[in-house]
């Protein structure tokens, strides 16, 4: 083997390690999605607050939970559909609403 042989083998060698650590990432990330797919199922019906980072949240009755996404009706009854791998957290929404600085 040369010079060359070897230094090509040793960069196949590191593309197949790293292409094997993105599946194994990407398999964990399906999984995620489906624990947070069994919780917002145990939600239906039910008020949520649901953050998605940064700054987007969005609050409403959960309607549905299919194949990664999660239908969400606020008070106006329109429906928004979130995609279930974007959302960072989930929470029960509480009955009062507080809105500090504006007189209910």
């Amino acid at each position: 083997m040369t010079y060359n042989q070897s230094i090509w083998q040793d960069f196949w060698l590191k593309v197949d390690n790293v292409s094997s650590a993105v599946e194994g990432r990407k398999f964990g990330s399906e999984r995620q999605v489906s624990n947070m797919e069994e919780i917002l199922k145990g939600l239906l019906g039910k008020q949520v607050n649901i953050g998605c980072g940064n700054a987007s949240g969005f609050k409403g009755e959960v309607v549905s939970v299919d194949q990664g996404v999660l239908s969400l009706k606020d008070e106006d009854e329109t429906v928004t559909y979130i995609a279930v791998d974007k959302i960072v957290f989930a929470s029960e929404a509480n009955a009062s609403h507080s809105r500090p600085g504006f007189v209910v």
